[in-house]
């Protein structure tokens, strides 16, 4: 676990670095720089790539790391397997553009009348997508090596850095929009370019891929992953992603640039998950594989328990604040709309977050099929909770659809875990966690200061004394003790709990 840790911290300081300079990006510049409907095209173009991904990708970059620990023996095998996953992106983006054509007249027409901005760059979503899809197929490559801060450094900074540029030099009129939305599919080719380059440099040898893994006995399991994964992920994305494009299309790119803005701020909590999970993942692959479910068992409770811990903490911090996040907001009587979303947002990636790595073990299972029944039918439900809740309730609807639909998909799979494996994430430290969290979300509601740096230190003194000392003090959990302890070290202090 050595390589972990140390990969993991260095990946989250990257990842919190780049989360700051997505702040100032998304929070700051974008709306100083473009109007708000501007910023919802980009917004709707970005969540269209992430909607999109899966169902191009084929699931191959989950396949590189489950498959990996079978696969690693043979050079030939890994040639074979390398070959295979680079040629289903291929196919599935040439079925992927025969569809979009064929439907290219019903999909205009559909944003055309709110959104005539996204109608016109709609296109643009395939090679975005695309590149995309290789992107993350070469993250996992390098992934399975347990090297995960490059990455990191080239997605969370570089391209995030690039970004910026490209919208400051449209802002100050040296090229268009269509200029700008080109810029965006070349970073992601550089993008592409940086991670092979490294991924070559890591292996040490260049493998040449080849097809032959269609004469050996693995093609029928790797087709039948792949085409579960293109519904079970796919019908993920959707849940994930629906929200902001029914926005668009219900209400406007206006609306979706306030709701993009408002879903950034309640995507802060997530991150930790992020790194975490890119290295958990291996781990749980491998463990399933020698089926030790008593390990599987501890990676649950564990990531549950921290997650919680971390999200809950993240949520606090958020939302007793946001009046002092939305002042460094241009246009704020304009993007504050989004404060309900924040909330709603907020609250199902804690619930996600606290439901530990669910998704994870139902990936690298013999259970993933599980996802081809469960996803497409949590997919009908989000778009019909947006149907129902965005023309009542606006933005704020769209938030609360996907918080009714992230939790009843993690309960579902929470179900099937239990059912499957007979195991949990929670004892009753989380229960104990659950508790100080409301205690120190009801004192940061019920003292209000008008001053809201006052307050931010106010709010802060609070969620340290109720809630993250009490979880120190009771050793509610060992891991957060420890990471406590080592952060004291590092500055010369020494605890004794």
């Amino acid at each position: 676990m050595g390589i972990v840790i140390r990969q993991g911290l260095k990946a989250s300081i990257i990842t919190y670095i780049g989360a700051f300079l997505g702040y100032l990006v998304w929070l700051r510049f974008y709306p100083l720089w473009l109007n708000p409907e501007e910023v919802g095209l980009l917004r709707a173009l970005f969540d269209a790539v992430i909607l999109i991904s899966p169902f191009l990708q084929g699931g191959v970059a989950s396949l590189v790391v489950k498959f990996s620990p079978y696969l690693s023996t043979r050079i030939e095998n890994e040639r074979r397997f390398l070959g295979f996953a680079l040629v289903v992106p291929l196919v599935l983006t040439a079925i992927g553009i025969l569809i979009f054509a064929v439907f290219k007249e019903g999909i205009f027409a559909a944003y055309n009348d709110k959104s005539p901005l996204f109608a016109q760059f709609i296109w643009y979503i395939v090679p975005l997508a695309f590149f995309s899809v290789y992107i993350q197929l070469v993250e996992a490559l390098i992934r399975i090596k347990l090297r995960i801060v490059v990455p990191k450094l080239i997605r969370e900074l570089l391209v995030r850095g690039l970004n910026l540029l490209v919208v400051w030099i449209y802002f100050i009129g040296i090229f268009g929009l269509r200029e700008l939305v080109l810029s965006l599919i070349v970073i992601n080719i550089l993008h592409l370019i940086l991670l092979a380059f490294y991924y070559i440099k890591l292996r040490g040898t260049f493998i040449k891929p080849n097809l032959g893994i269609v004469k050996t006995r693995f093609l029928k399991p790797l087709l039948d992953y792949t085409g579960f994964m293109i519904l079970g992920s796919g019908s993920g994305s959707l849940v994930a992603k629906i929200d902001s494009l029914m926005t668009a299309y219900l209400l406007g790119l206006t609306e979706t640039g306030v709701y993009g803005i408002a879903f950034l701020i309640a995507t802060v909590i997530e991150l930790p998950r992020r790194v975490f999970n890119s290295l958990i993942t291996p781990l749980v692959a491998k463990a399933y594989k020698h089926k030790n479910y008593q390990l599987l068992q501890a990676y649950y409770h564990r990531s549950s328990l921290n997650l919680s811990i971390i999200s809950v903490t993240l949520f606090l911090g958020i939302w007793s604040n946001l009046d002092l996040v939305y002042n460094f907001v241009p246009d704020r009587e304009v993007y504050e709309a989004g404060k309900w979303v924040v909330f709603f947002i907020g609250i199902g990636k804690v619930f996600d977050m606290s439901m530990g790595i669910n998704a994870e073990l139902i990936q690298n299972s013999r259970y993933y099929r599980w996802n081809l029944y469960l996803t497409p039918v949590l997919a009908v439900l989000a778009v019909c909770t947006n149907l129902i809740f965005i023309p009542k309730y606006g933005i704020s609807g769209a938030a609360l659809a996907t918080l009714i639909s992230v939790t009843l998909y993690n309960l579902v799979r929470f179900y099937m875990v239990k059912r499957a494996m007979k195991i949990s994430p929670f004892k009753a430290s989380n229960g104990w966690v659950g508790l100080l969290a409301l205690l120190a979300f009801g004192i940061t509601q019920y003292v209000v200061i008008t001053n809201v740096y006052v307050d931010f230190l106010f709010n802060g003194a609070i969620i340290l004394a109720l809630f993250l000392l009490p979880i120190w003090f009771f050793r509610l959990s060992p891991d957060f003790n420890s990471f406590v302890k080592n952060l004291a070290a590092r500055i010369g202090l020494q605890l004794n709990r």
